[in-house]
């Protein structure tokens, strides 16, 4: 089966990602492109500045080689079975998108609304067949506040709340005295999403970023395709690789925009101070990071993730407040407060999905939190 042009770049952008190495946009900030603008391109090597020779050659075999897989399935571009669609309710999205969002930022859910309105958000949208809405998107805030919030705060939020019905309130306070002022919902989100929603991918974004819901979908329906089989384990993100620091100093150490093997270096660098980290791991970004559903879950149903969650939030009670990620890292690993929440977030999905590969294969579970 030969796919459309439009097929062959997403999943140029796939591979791409697969290896570390993204050049297209999956989405647009206030300083960038349109979601899906332009041709994907990979650089294989450390750093962003130019790509290997055979790259591009290697891409399109991979292209090829899915297109040969689809055809063996016997897969018409009518009809797709996806065996993990088909056991999810008909009325659940496809894509779970939780949008975090500041409680004052009540204009930017409104610019968002009508954004989603147009790109992809109704039955039938999109490539994903058998299901109801492509995407479903929630505003995620937190249920409770570091301190009082203002009263006209709270009413304005509650009526938005009843006007639109897509607030979503987790187990997390807003305020919390340090730079990473999302971190504690957005870890409450992702532990709580997957348990409540039969969807097959999660996706986080941030409201100062638009998601072209439509290509969302298709691009991580073709995602489910690549990886194959029922439970995919898919993360998909524009990564970066990072070192973590374990046993509660919340605080990542080494990696960047290089790649594994950079991040490596760097961890290894006495300079850095990173004898103790753990990793690299691939690390999802603030503008958009997607698990498959059976990632999410297995991220979600670890309990020390929880454990490390509650940590976060009695050290942003009784650690050494900080509004620069300068200032936060100069502090002791006891006073230390979580502000860096994507690498947080991912180094726990990591650990999870090591901990789940140890438990099913009897070699134990690794022991740092």
């Amino acid at each position: 089966m030969s796919l459309l042009d439009s097929e062959r770049r997403v999943l140029k952008t796939i591979l791409c990602l697969c290896l570390g190495y993204l050049g297209g946009h999956l989405t647009a900030t206030h300083g960038g492109g349109w979601v899906g603008g332009g041709e994907a391109s990979c650089a294989v090597g450390a750093g962003g500045g130019g790509g290997s020779e055979g790259s591009e050659d290697g891409i399109e075999e991979g292209i090829a080689s899915i297109e040969g897989r689809l055809e063996g399935l016997g897969v018409s571009r009518g009809h797709r079975d996806v065996t993990a669609q088909a056991a999810a309710s008909a009325d659940a999205p496809y894509v779970l998108l939780g949008v975090i969002s500041n409680p004052p930022n009540f204009k930017q859910r409104a610019l968002l609304r009508r954004f989603n309105a147009q790109t992809g958000g109704r039955r039938g949208d999109g490539r994903v067949p058998g299901r109801g809405p492509q995407v479903g998107v929630e505003f995620v805030v937190g249920s409770e506040h570091h301190k009082t919030p203002p009263a006209r705060l709270s009413q304005k939020l509650a009526a938005e709340a009843d006007q639109f019905g897509d607030l979503r309130f987790v187990a997390a306070r807003e305020a919390i005295p340090n730079v990473g002022k999302a971190s504690e919902k957005s870890a409450a989100w992702w532990l709580s999403a997957p348990r409540r929603s039969s969807a097959e991918f999660f996706c986080k974004t941030d409201d100062d970023s638009l998601i072209h819901n439509a290509h969302l979908a298709a691009s991580l329906w073709a995602a489910a395709a690549a990886a194959g089989g029922d439970e995919p384990l898919v993360m998909l993100s524009y990564i970066r690789w990072r070192g973590w620091l374990p046993h509660y100093d919340f605080q990542a150490c080494g990696g960047g925009w290089g790649g594994p093997l950079d991040a490596i270096r760097q961890m290894e660098d006495p300079a850095n101070h990173c004898a103790r980290a753990e990793g690299p791991f691939p690390q999802g970004t603030g503008t958009l990071t997607c698990m498959s559903r059976a990632l999410a879950l297995l991220t979600a149903r670890d309990e020390r993730f929880g454990e490390w969650l509650a940590v976060a939030r009695a050290r942003n009670d009784y650690g050494a407040p900080c509004q620069t990620a300068a200032a936060c890292a100069a502090h002791p690993p006891a006073t230390h407060m979580w502000h860096h929440e994507d690498a947080g977030v991912s180094y726990n999905v990591w650990r999870s999905l090591a901990r789940g590969i140890a438990a099913s294969t009897g070699d134990g579970s690794p022991s740092a939190p």
